[in-house]
């Protein structure tokens, strides 16, 4: 019976070259796309769903034109057989694939087929057979059905583009995540009540057809009939589904506080923020503003939203992503967690340019520059170093040739991102630097560099290329280290275990949430064996230190291989410093590896915390105190008394006491009393002075640095003296 099915559907010539479509479809993809998109798995479903909602539809339409003196369901009955054969070729050629091309996770990936491209399959050939079973010509019936298409594919996409997410479903891809990879991303019921109401409507047209077809009763007979309610039923509920996209409700009713600076208003639930929090937001609000507008030589425009979530599975719920902040110039809104604000004024740059950027999203199709402008706001790129200092030091290891390349949206993702966004910050410093604002964002619009500049991208490349050599400083072992840690990454695109990494890494995160710190281990055990990846290893980390088993979470750190490589152990030093203070007492093992840290300076927070460790714990004898204060840090055993806790242990010299007063003072910033973290700053620095020496050592001046930079902007917001 099944050699029979295959004999008939290969007998005829439009089945056959369907089958040879489908295959070179298959094979390109899988030949000449990123590793990404050429393995089984969500991306390669969804292009093969397009490409089936197409070939599918049209071939329906054809057939069912064919066979007009034939009943939908009989037409219906001819058809599923050579519409499951096509589905099926891309789905077998890319598990044949797989005996080449590497697949974390087949099992993953037939799902994400099977929930992605049999159900387009089916709606295809059910649209089909609907337009090719209407009363025109054939001309005018292939017209209504690409208008179809057009306008189903268009209308999909507006819920993402007119409301706070940045997702979509539509029949023929099935779910679109926007622009923004969620690792750990599956489908969820909404996905599927999409489908639900998209079958329905097309099986209640098709009922009411047949009926209207068969039938010579009059109209009141058919307004009567059950085809003419479920016709109305099914359609009323795509209709209420798919306007419940566009609204964003839910989400102005959970962040209804509201905080007014300027043209910015600020969203957030009440209870997620202290006095001072909002107090200090609003103040940072006014000056990112102020400071935009001042790089740009813009007046304040129109009102920009920014709405900030409690968490990042808040974000998820409400926008669709929990790895990336967002912002959506069309909008001028930006979505956005409490713990990363730090990154509120690159996003505000995007939604305040947005009067300079191109339709329909307001922003500079040249990605690049949309990520540069945005980055060239900020003095330091990493809280210590300047986009222009690391641009440098990314040529001088050879990371890079450079910044045409990361200009278009296909470059900029096939790049790592911190080198895609460090290069064009620096390089779009350089234009407004060189040659000012206005120009800047002329090109911004128009994307014609020579017509703005009268030179070519090259040649303004080499100019800025010189520039930076002007600037240029022998890299020393440190700086080596840290390029290599921020800058030598693989793309996104080109990494083709990112679902199957993500979901172990999101498995293992709502484990640990709900405190089954052995199951936890195990995913996190997985995905560091699968990618050493630096969350894995950190994540196994911290369940061996909430089981009480400071040892072994030493030991993963001793003897896990991907700890060594340069993308890791960086940024592991911190952390395997204090594991060695909690397994062994052995502060001066872990004084050494706080120094590493302190000296691989990556960013001001992690500066910070090494240059506290190194100069308070590292410099006493008191092992017992040191580990209760780690103990308490890490949420392992709480300690009431913070006071008595950190000045139960007395530093040695002048940056021990720096140290000690910053651990301290951050207990307060942690519960948003930021007046009082800053009043016992000041009081604590002037008490100090005496002992300040004359030559403070580079790293106490770094830091000084990073204190007064933050502080100056408490005392002006909570005006204390």
């Amino acid at each position: 019976m099944q050699r029979n099915t295959f004999q008939q559907f290969w007998e005829k010539p439009s089945q056959r070259y369907g089958a040879a479509s489908y295959l070179a479809f298959s094979l390109c993809l899988i030949l000449f796309s990123s590793p990404l998109f050429r393995i089984l798995g969500f991306e390669y479903s969804g292009f093969t769903a397009l490409f089936v909602s197409l070939h599918i539809l049209y071939w329906s339409v054809l057939k069912s034109v064919d066979e007009r003196g034939k009943g939908v369901w009989e037409i219906l009955k001819d058809l599923w057989q050579p519409v499951l054969i096509f589905s099926l070729i891309p789905l077998t050629v890319s598990l044949l694939s797989a005996i080449f091309i590497q697949n974390c996770s087949l099992r993953d990936g037939i799902v994400f087929y099977c929930e992605i491209v049999f159900p387009t399959s089916l709606i295809a050939m059910l649209s089909g057979v609907f337009f090719g079973s209407l009363r025109y010509s054939k001309r005018r019936i292939m017209m209504f059905t690409t208008l179809f298409w057009l306008s189903t594919f268009l209308l999909s996409l507006l819920p993402g583009y007119f409301s706070a997410k940045i997702y979509s479903y539509g029949w023929q891809y099935g779910y679109f995540p926007g622009l923004v990879w969620d690792e750990a991303m599956e489908l969820q019921s909404e996905y599927w009540l999409s489908r639900v109401v998209e079958i329905a409507a097309i099986v209640s047209y098709l009922l009411y057809r047949s009926k209207i077809h068969k039938g010579k009763a009059g109209l009141r007979k058919i307004f009567s009939s059950w085809q003419y309610w479920l016709l109305v039923g099914a359609s009323s509920s795509f209709g209420i589904f798919y306007f419940l996209q566009f609204s964003d409700y839910r989400l102005h009713d959970y962040l209804h506080d509201v905080l007014i600076s300027g043209n910015i208003t600020v969203h957030f639930a009440g209870n997620n923020f202290r006095i001072d929090e909002a107090k200090y937001y609003h103040a940072e609000i006014t000056r990112y503003a102020s400071e935009i507008d001042s790089i740009y030589g813009l007046q304040p425009s129109q009102k920009i939203d920014v709405f900030v979530l409690p968490t990042a599975d808040d974000l998820f719920q409400y926008v669709g992503t929990r790895e990336a902040s967002i912002t959506k110039p069309w909008q001028r809104a930006v979505y956005i967690t409490k713990g990363n604000l730090h990154s509120l004024k690159h996003e505000l740059a995007h939604a305040i340019l947005s009067d300079h950027g191109s339709l329909p999203f307001d922003m500079s199709w040249a990605t690049g520059l949309t990520e540069g402008a945005a980055v060239a706001i900020e003095d330091d790129y990493d809280g210590i170093r300047s986009a222009d200092e690391l641009s440098e030091q990314i040529f001088q290891m050879g990371l890079s040739a450079g910044v045409k390349n990361v200009m278009q949206f296909s470059g900029f993702l096939n790049s790592a991102p911190s080198t895609s966004y460090v290069l064009s910050g620096s390089f779009a410093k350089h234009l407004i630097r060189q040659y000012g604002a206005e120009k800047f964002l002329t090109v911004y619009h128009d994307r014609d560099f020579h017509a703005v500049y009268s030179k070519s991208l090259p040649d303004l490349e080499l100019e800025w290329k010189n520039h930076l050599k002007d600037i240029e400083k022998p890299l020393d072992h440190y700086d080596s280290l840290r390029s290599l840690y921020y800058f030598k990454r693989s793309s996104i695109l080109r990494q083709p275990c990112i679902r199957r990494i993500g979901k172990l890494l999101k498995n293992a995160d709502e484990a640990f949430k709900a405190k089954d710190y052995r199951l936890a281990d195990s995913l996190y055990s997985n995905a560091a064996t699968e990618s050493g990846r630096l969350k894995a290893i950190r994540g196994r980390v911290f369940c061996k230190l909430h089981l009480n088993d400071p040892k072994a979470a030493l030991a993963i750190l001793d003897t896990t291989p991907s700890v060594r490589e340069t993308q890791n152990l960086p940024a592991l030093r911190l952390l395997r410093g204090d594991v060695i203070a909690m397994a062994s007492g052995d502060l001066a093992a872990a004084a050494t590896e706080w120094s590493e840290a302190m000296n691989l300076e990556l960013g001001d927070s992690y500066f910070e915390a090494a240059f506290l460790r190194r100069y308070f714990f590292g410099s006493t004898n008191n092992v017992q105190g040191v580990q209760k204060i780690l103990r308490d840090l890490y949420g392992l055993e709480e300690t009431g008394d913070k006071y008595h806790l950190v000045f139960s242990i007395e530093p040695s010299d002048y940056s021990g006491y720096l140290s000690r007063l910053l651990l301290y003072v951050s207990y307060f910033e942690r519960k948003g009393q930021l007046s009082d973290a800053y009043r016992i700053w000041g009081k604590g620095i002037n008490d100090l002075k005496t002992f300040r020496p004359i030559n403070p050592i580079k790293e106490v001046v770094l830091f000084e640095d990073l204190m007064k930079k933050k502080y100056s902007q408490y005392e002006k917001i909570f005006n204390l003296h």
